[in-house]
């Protein structure tokens, strides 16, 4: 017999969500399965206005595994080649947009991870984007509602503060643990302390278990979604 619950937990730093789950396929007791749709733990994170999630392109794996799959780094310089003009993902179609109150998610029809500004530029770049192909310049548009879609931006900024979004986090969904936080920083301010030059993007280690920063399950758990919310 198995009881269920629900609530959340703190494991190695970081939370995850927690829920009573049934027996594996066919009863024959294959452990914890949790929804991909159930993302109440993620709407317990805040008080999101718009909350989105993708597929995790390639089958599961960790965030920074797959962050890293594209040979990028904080150091790395944009030189507007097609990689850079089209995002080293291309853009994604999300795969659920549970809570929409505002379209900082799904203005554009989907998320671009590793996104270029549209010019030979450098530094002018972020690590998720929803905005328009081309942004211009990540730390100009910061607080722009069409092109301040974005997460881990340029240098000034950390994240784009469209809709007058403050708040933006990453999860990642795990079949036997649920929805994760993975990371967790402000936007629309001029604090670029968690831009893309921030080395803990792209490299294990250095996570925190409150506020701002990453959260162990970044680099630890292997997720087949990628999820995201925004907040005021």
């Amino acid at each position: 017999m198995s009881i269920g619950f629900s609530g959340s937990f703190s494991a190695l730093g970081a939370t995850v969500g927690t829920k009573g789950a049934a027996a594996g396929a066919g009863g024959g007791g294959g452990g914890p399965s949790y929804q991909v749709t159930d993302v109440n733990f993620i709407y317990n994170q805040g008080n999101p206005a718009a909350v989105s999630y993708v597929a995790m392109p390639g089958g599961q794996r960790t965030f920074l595994s797959f962050i890293t799959s594209f040979g990028v780094n904080q150091n790395s310089s944009n030189n507007d080649n097609s990689q850079w003009q089209n995002s080293f993902s291309g853009r994604l179609t999300l795969s659920g947009n549970p809570r929409q109150n505002n379209n900082y998610f799904t203005g554009y029809g989907g998320v671009k991870f590793i996104s270029g500004d549209g010019s030979s530029d450098g530094g002018d770049w972020a690590v998720i984007d929803w905005g328009p192909d081309n942004n211009g310049d990540f730390d100009g548009y910061y607080q722009s509602n069409e092109r301040g879609r974005f997460f881990g931006g340029e240098n000034s900024s950390s994240g784009g503060g469209a809709n007058s979004m403050r708040n933006g986090r990453l999860f990642g969904f795990s079949p036997t643990q649920g929805w994760a936080l993975l990371y967790y920083l402000p936007l629309g301010d001029r604090n670029g302390s968690y831009s893309h030059r921030n080395s803990n993007w792209w490299s294990s280690g250095n996570t925190t278990t409150s506020g701002f920063g990453k959260y162990s399950p970044y680099d630890s758990l292997p997720i087949t979604h990628i999820g995201f919310s925004v907040q005021s």
